[in-house]
C-alpha cells in the first residue's frame, strides 16, 4: 500500500524535485591520485564505465596501492559503515592479540561475559574470542542491529556447539566490541584512531565517528562506525599489503593472512557476492580468491589480491523515506534497500584491470 502511494507523493514535489542531483567532485585532488604505469588509460575507463553503469552509489573508489586510482562521488563523506563495522573491529583485534592485550584462545567464561536477563549455559560460556570473530559462536541469543533475515533464520538455543557451525550473528559481534574494550581499556574509536586511522594518514575519520546504540534484547550495545569511502579504501589497501602501509607493519601479517582464509564453511551469497566461507570478520569466496567486507544499504570493500586491486562502493543510508519513496518509484528495486549493489565492485575491479594489462600506445 506505501508503495502505490510514492508515485503520488513524488507527483506533489513538483519537476524540479525529481531530478536525481549528480554527486560533487571528489575531494581527492587529482595531484593526488596513483601516477604510475597505466594509471591514466585505467582512470579514463573508469570514467567511461561510470558513465554507462547507471549506478546508484554515493561514492566509487579504486586503489592498486597507498594512492588512490580513481575516486567519483562524495569520497570524504562519513557514512554508517553498517556491518563493515566488524573488519574494521577484526583488525584491531588482531593488534591487540600481537600486543598481548587479548587473548584469542579465552571463554566468554574466562573473559566475564554474560547476559543479565538470559544467563549463557556452561557449553554457551566456553565459546572464545576466535569462535565470536569466526561467527561460530553457538550462542543464539537477540542483539542489537538485528535483520528479519537473522531473526528469522537464527537456530535453536543449544543446537551447535561452538565453533562447529556458522550462523552470522550480531550477538557475536556487538559482544566483541565489549571485549575488546574491557581487555584493552580503550574505547573503539580511540583505538582505531591511534592504531590504524593515524598510521594510514586517513583523512577524514575521527574518533567520535565510532558511538553505540543500547538495545533492549542483549547487555551489549551495537557499536556504529562512520567512515568515508576514501578511508575504507585505505584500510582496503591496507589488506591488499599484508597490513603493510607506507613499509610500517601497522596490523600482523599473520593477522591479515588468517583474516583472509577461509575459517567457517558458508554456502550461499551475501549480496551480488558469491561467497562460501568467512574469515576473522570477513566474507571470503574461495573460488576467485576475493576478501569481502559488506554492510546493509550498500557498503562494499572487496579486496582482490590476485588482481592487485581494491575497490570500494558506498551508499548513504541517512535518506529521508521520501527519498526512499522517490528512488523506489522511479524504477529502481536495489535502491530501496541495498542499491549500491557489490556487482558494481567486480565491475569496476574488472574495468581496471583491463586497462591496467592492455599495452601501453
Amino acid at each position: 500500500m506505501l508503495r502505490s502511494l510514492f508515485p503520488v507523493l513524488v507527483a506533489g514535489l513538483g519537476a524540479g524535485q525529481l531530478v536525481a542531483c549528480a554527486p560533487p567532485s571528489p575531494s581527492t585532488p587529482a595531484a593526488d591520485l596513483d601516477g604510475g604505469p597505466g594509471a591514466a588509460g585505467a582512470r579514463a575507463a573508469l570514467q567511461d564505465w561510470q558513465a554507462e553503469a547507471e549506478h546508484p552509489c554515493e561514492a566509487l573508489v579504486v586503489a592498486r596501492g597507498e594512492a588512490p586510482l580513481w575516486v567519483w562521488g562524495r569520497d570524504a563523506t562519513r557514512y554508517n559503515t553498517h556491518s563493515v563495522r566488524k573488519s574494521l573491529l577484526s583488525a584491531l583485534f588482531g593488534i591487540a592479540i600481537e600486543r598481548g592485550l587479548i587473548d584469542p584462545q579465552a571463554s566468554l567464561a574466562d573473559l566475564g561475559i554474560d547476559e543479565s536477563a538470559t544467563p549463557l549455559t556452561p557449553t554457551e560460556l566456553s565459546a572464545t574470542v576466535l569462535d565470536l570473530l569466526t561467527s561460530q559462536s553457538g550462542i543464539y541469543l537477540q542483539a542489537g542491529g538485528e535483520t528479519q533475515g537473522q531473526r528469522d533464520g537464527r537456530p535453536g538455543r543449544g543446537s551447535h556447539a561452538p565453533g562447529s557451525f556458522y550462523f552470522y550473528n550480531n550477538w557475536d559481534f556487538n559482544t566483541l566490541g565489549a571485549i575488546f574494550e574491557r581487555e584493552t581499556g580503550l574505547g573503539i574509536g580511540e583505538a582505531f584512531d591511534s592504531w590504524i586511522a593515524a598510521p594510514l594518514g586517513m583523512q577524514d575519520f575521527r574518533p567520535q565517528d565510532v558511538y553505540y546504540e543500547a538495545n533492549s534484547e542483549s547487555d551489549y550495545p551495537q557499536y556504529i562506525i562512520r567512515l568515508s569511502a576514501r578511508d575504507l579504501a585505505r584500510f582496503g589497501v591496507l589488506y591488499l599489503q599484508d597490513g603493510v602501509w607506507a613499509g610500517e607493519q601497522v596490523v600482523p601479517q599473520a593477522w591479515v593472512r588468517e583474516s583472509l582464509q577461509p575459517l567457517a564453511d558458508m554456502r550461499g551469497e551475501q549480496g551480488a557476492a558469491a561467497v562460501d566461507a568467512f574469515g576473522y570478520s570477513w566474507w571470503i569466496d574461495s573460488d576467485d580468491g576475493l576478501a569481502w567486507s559488506l554492510g546493509w544499504g550498500g557498503q562494499n570493500l572487496l579486496v582482490d589480491r590476485a588482481a592487485g586491486l581494491v575497490t570500494v562502493s558506498r551508499n548513504n543510508t541517512g535518506r529521508s523515506k521520501l527519498e526512499y519513496g522517490w528512488l523506489i518509484a522511479t524504477g529502481h528495486p536495489d535502491r530501496g534497500a541495498n542499491f549500491c549493489h557489490p556487482q558494481i565492485n567486480l565491475d569496476m575491479t574488472r574495468t581496471a584491470r583491463t586497462a591496467l594489462d592492455a599495452p601501453e600506445d
